[in-house]
């Protein structure tokens, strides 16, 4: 949790001096509590191993990956924009679909939340709860989505990330 909060407050500051999109992804394995019951600790243990792996199999070199609590995984995603995260997200959510991740067979979803510096908020903090506040949301709608935050009224972003950086 530490290094996740350190690693995003950087990864904002240098978004901001360079004018470039970031975006943070949350996933967390639907029905966890289940899947834990009933399979138990080793087992839950061996399926995010086997996540991290996915994750990583997909991730660009400068990308990071967090376990930020017991049932999620927090990507930090620098340089890229709503559209991209939106992408990947999905990519990755059809790749643990379609794939076991543990060797009994046994099919599992996730589900996704996520949210886009600067367009959605202005801080390391906002952006790491509007992504928490998707992944809850969706995750009570039944799961095995992607959702993003939808930015407060009013919010004025620092720049436009479809632009660039300045010359």
């Amino acid at each position: 949790q530490k290094y996740y909060s350190k690693r995003l407050d950087e990864e904002l500051q240098r978004s901001r001096r360079f004018q470039q999109p970031l975006c943070v992804v949350k996933l967390g394995l639907d029905d966890y509590s289940e899947i834990e019951k009933s399979l138990g600790e080793p087992a839950r243990d061996l399926i995010f191993k086997n996540l991290a792996t996915l994750i990583q199999k997909s991730s660009r070199s400068h990308d990071a990956a967090c376990r930020t609590d017991e049932n999620e995984i927090s990507l930090i995603l620098p340089n890229c924009k709503k559209s991209e995260a939106e992408v990947r997200a999905e990519r990755l959510r059809r790749m643990v679909e379609t794939n076991s991740l543990i060797n009994n067979g046994l099919k599992m979803t996730i589900s996704l939340g996520a949210c886009e510096y600067p367009s959605m908020c202005s801080t390391a903090q906002k952006l790491d709860e509007g992504a928490t506040r998707s992944l809850q949301f969706i995750m009570s709608k039944g799961g095995n989505k992607v959702c993003f935050f939808k930015a407060p009224s009013g919010h004025k972003p620092d720049f436009n990330p479809a632009q660039g950086a300045k010359a």
